[in-house]
This record gives C-alpha cells, structure tokens and sequence, in this order.
C-alpha cells in the first residue's frame, strides 16, 4: 500500500493508516531488540561510514542467527523534519512527528546533531522457506580503475 501516493495521499486525508501502525507496534513488541545505528555527527562523511558499519552488524547478527529487520521510516521522516526543515510535511504530520520524536530521543539516547543511519529490529526467525533469488557477484560489481 505504502509504495503508491495515492493510497498514501488517501489514507493521510482520511485519517487512516491504524493498521500500519498496529502491524509496526507488533513487529517492534515481538523483537528480541530494537537497535538504531547513529553516528557522532550529520555528515556525508559519518553517513558512509555508518553503512559499512552496519554491514558490518547485519553480516555478524546473520551469523549469530539472528535476522534484522530494517524500520528506518521514522528516522528518514525525522531527517527530514529536523535537517529538511519539514519540506513536504504538512503541519499535523510535522506536530505529530515532534512528539514521537521526544520519545525516541529519550529511548536512544540521541540528539539533532547525531547522523541516524538506520533504525531496525533483531529478533530469530525460522529459516526461510524460499530463498531470494541472487546474480553472482561478477554479472552486477565492476571495479573501475
């Protein structure tokens, strides 16, 4: 539903969107955590090196059995709230991000000054029943000298 605006655009005049936010209550309730991956500082610079490091956290929680999730929507909402100046929110929406902003910030630890990568949750899943289809690494990576 989330990928066409007009549904989107629909749901937001409407009011609606409960079940969304029911169906992320219950995914986030169920979790064996919640993690959000923050850097020192908003840079291009900490934002790359933010996502080798989750990389990094993926690989080893894969390893360790464990899946992850990405819940990232609010974050980049919030990115664009705090550093977008709210371009493209509209009042209600910017109002009710704020207040769900205090609370993240008080459950994280963080402040506007810090480059929140990536928000997800970790929990153990069943193994999969079908795996995703891959190309080999040579028929889509180049190294270009």
């Amino acid at each position: 539903l989330a990928r066409n605006w007009n549904v989107v655009n629909n749901l937001i005049k409407w009011g609606g969107g409960g079940a969304i936010e029911k169906l992320g209550a219950k995914m986030t309730k169920s979790s064996s955590g919640l993690a959000l991956l923050a850097m020192p500082n908003y840079s291009k610079k900490d934002f790359i090196a933010g996502g080798r490091a989750l990389q990094r956290v993926w690989i080893k929680a894969n390893q360790l059995g464990m899946s992850v999730q990405p819940m990232s929507a609010a974050i980049f909402l919030f990115a664009r709230l705090v550093h977008g100046k709210g371009d493209g929110l509209s009042d209600k929406m910017m109002h009710e991000l704020n207040e769900i902003r205090k609370t993240h910030l008080a459950l994280f630890e963080t402040d506007d000054t810090k480059g929140e990568v990536f928000l997800f949750r970790l929990f153990y899943a069943d193994e999969p029943k079908v795996t995703s289809l891959r190309k080999h690494l040579d028929d889509v990576f180049e190294i270009v000298n």
